[in-house]
């Protein structure tokens, strides 16, 4: 990993901080020198305050940066616990415990 790539990881979870919404199931990335694509994954449509938070979370990232990187950000609702969707770095994961107590018969 390179220190530019160090540096958007470290300033990803900072502005992390205070803006994971309620649904949110992961979070993850995809970034080149000049761009980052950003995957939210929640477990319902999410709404506009949601989705705002994660905006939020890439507009922290880019006030950090002297020259601001393009942004993709996509939404997607992922309702079975089978067909998990991921960019290349995961930033965030929420743990359903749920999925393993219904696996285990509990």
């Amino acid at each position: 990993m390179t220190a530019f790539e160090l540096e958007i990881k470290h300033l990803l979870f900072t502005a992390m901080l205070f803006n994971i919404p309620e649904g949110l199931k992961r979070l993850s990335y995809s970034l080149t020198e000049t761009s980052i694509s950003v995957l939210a994954v929640f477990d319902a449509e999410p709404l506009a305050f949601q989705k705002d938070c994660i905006y939020s979370i890439i507009g922290e990232l880019n006030g950090h940066l002297i020259t601001e990187l393009q942004e993709t950000i996509e939404f997607k609702v992922e309702d079975s616990v089978d067909n998990e969707i991921n960019l290349e770095h995961l930033l965030f994961a929420r743990y359903d415990a749920e999925r393993y107590c219904t696996a285990a018969g509990v």
